[in-house]
This record gives structure tokens, C-alpha cells and sequence, in this order.
């Protein structure tokens, strides 16, 4: 199952405390293999700058070990212009590279900031609708 995670998603699951909360069981099946990442440099980029905010005070070994995992693990592709113009500019590299591979769904906790496609879902939507099937 490919996906590609849009940076909120990343950043909530880093931020949480609690480990059975939607954002975190993404996180989990990343690691675990159930799901395969699609990403960019331009995503890569993102998560990098984001992650290294000095307000989220996060730990900078984690985000290495993360952004590491997605590149070993992950499947690099170039985004392709889809035509399609987000309101949002900084959720657009997420919503053309989910275009890029057939059946890719975008997890993101911002799905009003993008059209309506039944591959762009929540997290919470994401896990129940889909990781449970594969355990």
C-alpha cells in the first residue's frame, strides 16, 4: 500500500504522548512495513524544516532517524503537476505526488485543504479503513 504523509500527520505523531492515537499507528505501520511511503526531495525538505522548528522542541536524533527510514525504506518519485490548484500552496507537492502512483492515498488532518478524493483521508480514517485490514 503506498502513501504519502502530509507533514502535519508527522509532526502530530512526534508531538503525541499517547501511542494508540491516529497520527502515532500511521507512524507504526510505516515502521512495520504495512504501508510504503512515496516521497519527494521537495517533501523531504519540508519534513526537515518543519520537524527542526524550534517550537516543537523535538528531539533531532528522532527526526534524523525518521527522515533516514523514509529514504531507505521510502519510494523516491518526482510530483507532476496535476493541474489541479490547491489553496494552499504548501500542501501541493503532497497532492501531486499522491497523483503520481496509482491507488496512493494522502494521509493529512487537512482534507478540507484539498479536493475531495476518496484516496485523501485522516489519519484516524486512514487506520480504520485500511490498517486493519492488514493486520
Amino acid at each position: 500500500m503506498y502513501v504519502v504523509i502530509d507533514t502535519n500527520v508527522i509532526v502530530s505523531a512526534f508531538l503525541s504522548s499517547k501511542q494508540d492515537v491516529a497520527t502515532v499507528l500511521v507512524l507504526e505501520a510505516l515502521y512495520s512495513g504495512k504501508i510504503k511511503m512515496v516521497y519527494s526531495d521537495e517533501i523531504i525538505a519540508e519534513y526537515e524544516d518543519v520537524l527542526n522548528r524550534d517550537k516543537f522542541k523535538l528531539d533531532k536524533d528522532e527526526i534524523e532517524k525518521f527522515i533516514g527510514f523514509v529514504v531507505y525504506k521510502g519510494i523516491k518519485k518526482e510530483s507532476k503537476n496535476t493541474g489541479v490548484i490547491l489553496t494552499d500552496a504548501k500542501d501541493q507537492p503532497f497532492y501531486d505526488l499522491k497523483n503520481v502512483l496509482a491507488d496512493t492515498i494522502l494521509v493529512t488532518g487537512n482534507i478540507k485543504h484539498f479536493p475531495n478524493d476518496k484516496l485523501i483521508m485522516l489519519p484516524k480514517d486512514f487506520i480504520n479503513n485500511y490498517i486493519k485490514f492488514c493486520e
